[in-house]
């Protein structure tokens, strides 16, 4: 081969190999944690909310003529309520509570549950602040793949966290507070 082609053979191949490997950068931990952990295909959402319990499309809102008829409710001492219950498969990927009392006793003595499948027993019972990674109703800096809460304090207009969970049959339940100290919780 003259030097000539040796070049343009040697050039050609070079550019063959640049452009048949991947240029993808390595992944950042931010990256990683905002990964969703499940992406389902057929993704239809729905909003479920005081204001549209039953999940359905474009029906949120309707109380008040489409303005806010019924943004929260009142949990009272002792009481329960059923905040999500639906037939089949599905995914939670955002939950949202406003509580007003962000008290250490609160956030142990309020419970959540989860049932699916029909069964009789929770798949998911937890104190409130627990579940959202607040232990012993403490309020402490933490990001995780599921929840965050950089500055270890809520906001004062709001707490939401995105949680990604798959369910098959999800129903949630949010059961009777502990009959210890109970007192009227106000949920949005």
């Amino acid at each position: 081969m003259k030097p000539k082609n040796n070049f343009v053979f040697f050039s050609l191949a070079l550019v063959f190999f640049f452009f048949s490997c991947k240029n993808e950068q390595p992944k950042t931990a931010g990256q990683v944690l905002n990964a969703p952990l499940f992406q389902y295909q057929a993704l239809e959402p729905r909003w479920n909310s005081f204001e549209n319990p039953t999940s359905g499309k474009g029906t949120g809102g309707m109380e008040n003529k489409g303005a806010k008829g019924h943004p929260y409710d009142v949990l009272k001492a002792g009481e329960s309520k059923v905040l999500l219950d639906v037939q089949g498969m599905g995914i939670i990927t955002r939950m949202w509570f406003t509580i007003q009392d962000r008290s250490p006793q609160m956030l142990r003595s309020l419970k959540i549950e989860m049932f699916w499948d029909g069964a009789e027993k929770p798949a998911v019972s937890a104190p409130f602040g627990d579940f959202f990674g607040n232990g012993l109703g403490r309020m402490v800096a933490h990001e995780n793949a599921l929840f965050a809460n950089p500055e270890g304090r809520y906001r004062t207009d709001d707490w939401s966290s995105t949680a990604y969970f798959y369910l098959d049959k999800p129903v949630t339940q949010l059961p009777e507070l502990a009959k210890t100290k109970m007192r009227t919780c106000k949920l949005k």
